[in-house]
C-alpha cells in the first residue's frame, strides 16, 4: 500500500512538473539554456527591423516565408526617430508569453566597420536619464538614446503590466544588438526589469565593467556569432601580454555567452558551440580572414534584406539575382 502511495505520489509531482512547463514563463532552461528555436525567432525579429516603417507598422512583409515565421506575433509599436536613422519595434509573442523590443542595425556595414576599428578605448558614460550604464562606445550610445527619448522603455513597462506573467525579450542585428544589450541594462538599472537577450552579430559595445553589469542584469544573455563576423571583433579589445583581452575600465569587452557557429549556421542541422568565459574566448573566433559575408548571413539568411524582399517563382529572393552581397 505504501508503495502504491509512493508510486502515485510520484507520477502526480510529475505530472505537475509537465503541466508546469509548458508555461513558457516557468521553463528555467528558457533562461539557463541556449534555445535555437528561439534564436532563429529572433533574428527574423531583427530582419523585420531593416523593413520600411510601414510595412512594420501594418506587419506586412513581401517575402512569405518571414511573414508565416511570424504570422502570431502582435506588433505593438514602432520607433522611429526625426532623422529616420534609428528605429525599433515593440510587441508581444502570446503563445510564448514573450514582450519583445527588436532593434535595427547598421543601414551600411563598411560605415560600421570605419566606426569602430580604430577605437582604443571607451572613456564616455552613456548617461539614460539619471542613471550611468557605464563606458560605451559614443555612438552607440547616442542611437539609444534617439529611442530611449521616445518611450521606448516605458513602453516595455506598459506591455508588462498589460500582460504582467510575460518575460522580455530583446534582439537586434549588429548595432541593433548592441542597442538591445544597452535596453536591457537601462531596463535594470531604472525600473528593476530583467530581459533575455539575444543578439547576433554584436560589436563590442562597452568596457568590461559594463559587459559584467549586463550579465548580471539579464535573465539569460546570448551573444550570437557567424563563423568570422568582422564585426563581433569590433572594436578591437586591450590585449595583454599573453593576447587575451584585458579586463579593465575602457578597454572593449564582450559580454557573456557567446555561441559561435562555426559552419553554414543551418537551422536545426549545423552544429553550434556554447563558448564558456567571460566573454572573450580565443578559441571560439578566427582572427585571420575576418568576413563581412558572415555578419549578414545568420541561419543562412541575408538578415538586412530577408523580410523586405519578395522572392521569384523558383523562390530565389530578388537580390540575390543582382550582387553576391552589399553592406546591408
Amino acid at each position: 500500500m505504501k508503495i502504491n502511495k509512493l508510486i502515485l505520489t510520484i507520477f502526480n509531482l510529475t505530472t505537475l512538473f509537465i503541466v508546469l512547463s509548458t508555461k513558457k514563463h516557468l521553463i528555467f532552461a528558457f533562461f539557463d539554456e541556449y534555445q535555437e528555436t528561439v534564436a532563429y525567432k529572433a533574428a527574423i525579429l531583427s530582419s523585420v527591423t531593416y523593413a520600411s516603417h510601414s510595412d512594420i507598422k501594418r506587419w506586412d512583409f513581401l517575402n512569405p516565408d518571414c511573414a508565416k515565421t511570424l504570422e502570431r506575433f502582435v506588433i505593438d509599436k514602432v520607433f522611429l526617430d526625426p532623422t529616420l536613422t534609428a528605429l525599433a519595434f515593440s510587441g508581444v509573442e502570446k503563445e510564448e508569453e514573450r514582450v519583445v523590443v527588436a532593434f535595427k542595425g547598421t543601414n551600411n556595414t563598411f560605415d560600421l566597420v570605419t566606426d569602430t576599428q580604430d577605437v582604443l578605448y571607451f572613456t564616455e558614460p552613456c548617461i539614460i536619464g539619471n542613471s550611468t550604464l557605464g563606458n560605451i562606445h559614443s555612438g552607440f550610445c547616442s542611437y539609444y538614446k534617439q529611442l530611449a527619448v521616445l518611450g521606448l522603455p516605458e513602453r516595455v513597462l506598459d506591455l508588462l503590466k498589460a500582460y504582467p506573467s510575460y518575460q522580455v525579450l530583446l534582439t537586434g542585428h549588429s548595432l541593433g544588438g548592441a542597442a538591445a544589450s544597452l535596453l536591457a541594462l537601462d531596463l535594470f538599472l531604472r525600473y528593476g526589469v530583467r530581459s533575455i537577450l539575444y543578439t547576433f552579430g554584436q560589436p563590442r559595445t562597452g568596457d568590461f565593467f559594463f559587459a559584467e553589469r549586463l550579465s548580471q542584469a539579464c535573465l539569460s544573455v546570448w551573444r550570437v556569432v557567424h563563423r568570422s563576423d568582422m564585426i563581433a571583433h569590433l572594436p578591437l579589445c586591450c590585449h595583454s601580454l599573453t593576447w587575451s583581452c584585458r579586463q579593465t575600465k575602457h578597454c572593449p569587452h564582450h559580454s557573456q555567452n557567446q555561441v559561435w557557429y562555426n559552419n553554414d549556421m543551418a537551422f536545426l542541422k549545423d552544429a553550434y558551440r556554447i563558448c564558456e568565459g567571460n566573454g572573450e574566448n580565443t578559441t571560439c573566433q578566427h582572427t585571420v580572414d575576418l568576413s563581412i559575408p558572415d555578419h549578414l548571413f545568420y541561419f543562412q539568411k541575408r538578415l538586412g534584406r530577408y523580410c523586405k524582399f519578395t522572392r521569384n517563382i523558383s523562390g530565389q529572393h530578388e537580390f540575390e539575382k543582382t550582387a553576391t552581397y552589399d553592406t546591408k
